[in-house]
């Protein structure tokens, strides 16, 4: 009988497969495979106090790199630094849920 977990790392080889949702990315100086959601929104500030941090013609990029925590090594701390293909990151959440790393990670860009 096959065991949960066996069916369970056959879908996330499935989710990280760079014939199917995975792509190759240099993370820290390592090649490895992720998956990258770059899809996440920013509500605009709405506090007085919010905007005397917001500056005219810059951005919070954000996105959560979805990597097996075998691939990353140690978990990231949150405010650690994270350069994935050039651009440094800060991590700002992390999780682990099966096996797979959810890195939330920002950066401000003109």
């Amino acid at each position: 009988m096959t065991a949960f977990r066996d069916f369970l790392e056959t879908d996330i080889s499935t989710f990280l497969n760079p014939s199917e949702f995975g792509d190759i990315r240099n993370v820290d100086g390592k090649d490895i495979t992720v998956v990258i959601d770059e899809d996440l929104t920013e509500e605009r500030p709405r506090q007085p106090s919010e905007l005397y941090y917001s500056a005219d013609g810059v951005y919070k990029k954000r996105i959560v790199l979805y990597v097996r925590s075998v691939d990353f090594g140690p978990r990231p701390n949150i405010e650690d630094k994270i350069r994935v293909d050039g651009q440094l990151y800060l991590v700002t959440d992390c999780s682990e849920q099966m096996g797979i790393l959810a890195i939330t990670m920002e950066v401000y860009q003109p």
